[in-house]
């Protein structure tokens, strides 16, 4: 294992908005001028990047470096800027892009070796944008990804799309719902070619976990990994199973 020495905060920016995040190096081997492997975590609806924050040192303790950001009103607690009500799983994928495309940028980081990881939105928004920019992308990790959006979106609000509805307290905006209905997200993530890792618990009530199984069938190289009495959003345990199947698949297909 590497010797975690060094975290930085990071601001990029899409279209005169702040994105904030945290950059965790593994700095204990490779000298000052070393590159490291880089997965980008990206978080679920409504949170914000502290919530995963733990797992930055343990990643850079295997020697992968982890951005860990904000989405442009992603939650109530976004360090990012933006508006929850005009966010949609569509301003998210911009995001990532932004992020994706300058942080591959740094002398630091291998752009040989770059994962993207996601939990239920924020894998939802990994897979469409990885595979939007596959090049950019060694390999991708999702964990109980939220490939189910579209269809809570009809259940809940019906067609043509209400102006407004809530979700769990969160209030959503009509540009969510619209988005939600209109990204083909079967369709699309399958124009990924590569290696994909999809964790999901067998007790998740928020995204089943037959939407994983769906997934799988649908990608070209996929595996599941199901986690026993795992719910939606890992805890104890289950949130380092978690982290060493992710480390361990990010090993197998890094570039030496």
């Amino acid at each position: 294992m590497a010797d975690f020495t060094r975290s930085e905060d990071i601001v990029f920016s899409r279209e005169g908005m702040k994105i904030h995040g945290r950059l965790y190096l593994p700095e204990g081997h490779g000298g000052r001028c070393a590159k490291y492997p880089l997965a980008v975590f990206s978080h679920g609806l409504g949170s914000n990047y502290r919530e995963l924050e733990h797992y930055g040192p343990v990643l850079a303790g295997e020697g992968i470096s982890c951005f860990l950001f904000d989405f442009c009103g992603g939650g109530p607690e976004s360090l990012s800027d933006g508006d929850f009500e005009k966010m949609s799983v569509q301003t998210e994928i911009d995001d990532l892009h932004t992020v994706l495309t300058e942080i591959k940028k740094r002398n630091d980081i291998d752009s040989r070796n770059i994962f993207l990881m996601g939990e239920s939105q924020g894998g939802y928004v990994s897979a469409v944008a990885a595979a939007e920019q596959p090049e950019s992308v060694s390999g991708l990790i999702l964990w109980y990804p939220a490939f189910n959006i579209r269809e809570d979106a009809e259940k809940r609000a019906g067609l043509p799309a209400p102006e407004r509805y809530d979700f769990f307290g969160l209030r959503m905006g009509e540009q969510y719902i619209r988005d939600a209905l209109r990204i083909p997200v079967y369709c699309k993530i399958a124009d990924y070619k590569k290696n994909v890792l999809i964790i999901h618990g067998d007790r998740d009530d928020l995204v089943p976990r037959s939407v994983s199984e769906k997934a799988v069938q649908i990608y070209e190289s996929a595996e599941l990994k199901v986690i026993r009495g795992g719910g939606h959003g890992f805890e104890g345990d289950d949130r380092w199973k978690a982290a060493e199947y992710s480390v361990r698949f990010m090993k197998k297909l890094m570039i030496r």
